[in-house]
């Protein structure tokens, strides 16, 4: 009896034992090559190329300069394959490695603008099938080449993934991770946008290449089809609620010369759907609030009268180059303002109706712009100063 309790006991003991999953697959980090960016591309042959940058732990607190694996003391080296299917490359990276690739640290995909044009649905493909892949990547296309701005060696940052990431960082525009873009190419009657990035050769004492963010791309499908930049790219921000603050050049005074410049504040949109009979119509509504940063024009700014008459001209500037924008997009067959996604959501019947030929439709849709702009503060403290009509002569010799 008491060899039975005893027994018994034991058995409790030693029972919680079995359910603890131990170490039984673990990695020691010394055999691990953690993938810190990616690029893909299509190389001159027509096949899918891609590279990786690994990072180098043990030289991650050393020196920051070199690259591209040549120096000893680069944090980081990039190797690259081609191959397809894009599963195809990585193995052909993995078996001349000593470590195992992992990406669960990779925090930015590069996209090739030539690839990116042909369609990259095969890249989401893949990634969606990895589970070390993280929805909060990033992802930009590189202008002309994924893997030269892979290559980049930036100043302030260990690498050009950083750097990046960085920049991305402080343009909220480009924040585009993995997640979104699924959620875009799953969703019906609206596409996606990338930021655009390009490499742009430092001119300091050892000159570099520098990443910089020179864009939005905009797509049809997985397809870009075009690409957007200055005025346009602050203009998209509205069109895709990330709006951001910026700020904007009007003409305003006597002089064709005279200009204000408005800190824009804030800003939003409403996309109304007005008629779904063919042409459809569209009522998209802008508004916004701004600081006047600087005048050339010599009006009194504390004369309201000014101010209104400024907003107006304002109104009519961002109203223009709205509708430019907008028939960009319609020739582009690329809409980013989800004007599809909103008939699908309020008129579903109508969007079955349309739906295989969304394009063509959204081509020849009307849209009606109104602009609600105003400006909050004159950004002074004293009376303007007219400098011009009291500067003193030049001294005669």
């Amino acid at each position: 009896m008491k060899n039975r309790k005893k027994h018994a006991c034991l058995i409790v003991t030693l029972l919680p034992a079995l359910f603890l999953a131990g170490c039984w697959d673990r990695r020691e980090i010394n055999d691990v090559a953690f993938v810190l960016a990616n690029s893909f591309d299509i190389d001159k042959n027509g096949q899918y190329k891609q590279a990786a940058l690994i990072a180098l732990p043990g030289q991650m607190g050393g020196s920051t300069g070199g690259g591209g694996g040549t120096s000893g003391k680069s944090p980081y080296y990039i190797d690259d394959s081609v191959g397809f299917p894009l599963t195809n490359g990585a193995g052909k990276m993995q078996v001349r490695m000593s470590r195992v690739l992992n990406y669960s640290h990779r925090r930015v995909i590069i996209i090739g603008e030539e690839l990116a044009r042909k369609g990259i649905r095969i890249i989401f493909d893949v990634l969606a099938r990895i589970p070390q892949n993280r929805i909060t990547t990033y992802f930009v296309i590189g202008k002309d080449s994924g893997e030269k701005l892979l290559k980049a060696k930036p100043h302030l940052e260990r690498f050009s993934g950083e750097a990046i990431r960085e920049i991305i960082t402080l343009n909220p525009s480009g924040k585009v991770n993995l997640n979104e873009i699924w959620q875009k190419l799953s969703n019906q009657g609206v596409d996606m946008t990338l930021p655009v990035f390009k490499t742009l050769k430092n001119k300091g004492p050892s000159p570099s290449d520098e990443a910089m963010m020179i864009g939005t791309a905009l797509f049809s499908g997985d397809r870009m089809v075009g690409m957007v930049t200055g005025s346009e790219a602050r203009a998209i921000l509205w069109l895709t609620n990330k709006f951001q603050r910026y700020r904007d050049v009007i003409p305003f005074g006597d002089k064709s010369k005279d200009r204000v410049g408005i800190q824009i504040e804030s800003g939003d949109k409403k996309l109304e759907l007005v008629s779904v009979k063919e042409p459809l119509r569209f009522r998209l509504s802008l508004h916004a609030e701004g600081s006047i940063l600087e005048s050339t024009a010599i009006v009194n700014l504390d004369n309201e009268q000014y101010i209104k008459e400024m907003e107006k001209i304002w109104a009519k500037h961002m109203k223009t180059e709205m509708e430019k924008l907008i028939a960009k997009m319609q020739n582009l067959h690329s809409d980013v303002m989800g004007a599809g996604y909103l008939l699908y959501q309020t008129h579903p019947k109508e969007w079955d109706k349309v739906k295989n030929r969304w394009y063509d439709v959204f081509k020849k849709a009307k849209f009606d712009i109104q602009a609600n702009l105003l400006i909050r503060r004159v950004g002074q403290v004293t009376e303007n100063v007219d400098i011009w009509k009291h500067q003193p002569s030049a001294p005669t010799k």
